[in-house]
């Protein structure tokens, strides 16, 4: 099971939750120096199109590395620190649509860029959704 939740959003700063298999994550970091949210979603239109991403969660001096590798047409490849898993492209796009959803169902645009300081992603989330449904 893949799964990615924003479990706190605020003052710039997110609690994202991560779920590898059978290995449960929770990944603190802030919004700069990268806008890392909007990286987690382009990394979803990118594996629908089959190529591999990298996101950098800064926590103040730390940082992790959250790798998709595309494997083969339809599979990929999840590193988060030490922790991986592969999964069909499709889950996981739909894991990062779900992510984006499950805040928005709660919270609005507005309230998203003023807890995280970036602009909403609207026009990429737009274009993973025809992405998403473009894999099946």
């Amino acid at each position: 099971m893949f799964r990615l939740a924003i479990e706190k959003l605020e003052h710039g700063w997110t609690d994202l939750a991560i779920t590898l298999g059978d290995q449960n994550l929770l990944c603190i970091f802030e919004y700069t120096p990268n806008d890392a949210l909007y990286e987690l979603l382009l990394s979803a239109y990118r594996a629908a199109r089959n190529l591999d991403s990298a996101v950098i969660f800064h926590d103040g001096p730390e940082t992790m590395y959250y790798a998709l590798d595309c494997i083969s047409d339809g599979l990929c490849k999840i590193t988060v620190g030490l922790h991986s898993m592969e999964l069909p492209v499709k889950h996981y796009v739909r894991a990062v649509l779900r992510m984006f959803d499950t805040y928005l169902h709660t919270h609005s645009k507005d309230e998203y860029v003023a807890a995280w300081r970036h602009s909403f992603p609207l026009e990429l989330l737009v274009k993973v959704r025809k992405a998403y449904k473009a894999l099946d």
